[in-house]
């Protein structure tokens, strides 16, 4: 791939995440324009007629998270983490809710049936895609990550040992998974991209130099380990806004949770998906603005 082809796909990967994220928004608007009716949660959309607005827009967004090149290998692991955990969100229909806000009592058994087909399936994907990636060429596979010892071991079994916990749960846990796996994959996905944000600032890079996982020679978060005097106030700026993005991120996790434990009529529940989304957004937006000054400096300073 040339540069111009990469520079390309870097930029649509991470613009078509914003767009993503914008879709699964559209689609509670759509029930609030064309029903007059504010649904107790995004997730709900999934049981309205703009489910496949909700559906396509979490599935692509979850597709580009896996696709998505991290700039060290700990960045690209949480990522496909975060994507496998998105398929999960997209397949698997949250526990309905009536207008009140309150839990409906009995999750209908047909759609029930239809996320166990949805999660056995993204299972079987799964493992092929993990036989077929660890079949490849070192030269493939490795993508120059500078990371060994156990670090790499922990990374790499990764993904191998999150497809066996659930094939595991799968198996002995099958109805509870197929009714109950939206909301706590939802929680951990959005985690791990809190987490992904945090490792985008200097100090996040420099954590992970010392745990000997340096980022790919080149790439945004390598620029953080000796910037110049050029470069030193926007990585600032922008080292303000990952850290920003990465707290609110994960607080807001942390408080939607502890919330939906507490509180008997969650109404709340959908704004606090939606300030989940549009943390997202700044995120993969500031990453695209931050790639494309740097591209203008690197065109101006060649050496």
């Amino acid at each position: 791939m040339s540069d111009r082809e990469f520079t390309a796909t870097f930029f649509a990967l991470r613009v078509g995440l914003v767009f993503a994220a914008l879709l699964v928004m559209l689609a509670p608007a759509l029930v609030l324009i064309v029903q007059g009716e504010l649904l107790p949660t995004i997730s709900d959309s999934w049981w309205t007629d703009a489910r496949t607005v909700f559906v396509v827009g979490a599935s692509a967004a979850s597709c580009l998270l896996v696709v998505v090149r991290g700039d060290t290998l700990t960045e690209q692991t949480l990522l496909n983490l975060a994507g496998a955990l998105g398929f999960i969100v997209a397949s698997v229909a949250c526990v309905p809710r009536a207008e009140n806000g309150r839990p409906v009592a009995v999750y209908d058994p047909d759609v029930a049936q239809l996320n166990t087909f949805a999660l056995g399936g993204l299972l079987i994907i799964g493992f092929l895609v993990w036989a077929v990636a660890a079949r490849l060429p070192v030269e493939m596979r490795s993508w120059s990550w500078h990371v060994d010892g156990w670090p790499r071991r922990i990374l790499t079994g990764a993904l191998p040992a999150f497809l066996a916990v659930g094939a595991v749960a799968f198996v002995v846990a099958r109805d509870a998974l197929a009714t109950r796996a939206h909301s706590p994959a939802a929680v951990a996905m959005f985690a791990l991209l809190g987490l992904v944000a945090m490792l985008r600032t200097s100090r996040g890079v420099h954590f992970l130099q010392r745990i000997g996982d340096a980022p790919v020679e080149r790439s945004l978060t390598s620029v953080r380990l000796d910037p110049g005097p050029d470069t030193a106030a926007s990585l600032k700026r922008f080292d303000t806004l990952y850290t920003a993005v990465a707290v609110a991120m994960l607080a807001v996790d942390v408080i939607a949770v502890v919330l939906f434990l507490a509180v008997e009529k969650p109404g709340w529940l959908l704004f606090v998906e939606a300030a989940l989304l549009i943390l997202f957004m700044i995120f993969w937006a500031a990453q695209t603005r931050e790639a494309w000054l740097e591209l203008r400096r690197r065109a101006a300073h060649p050496g």
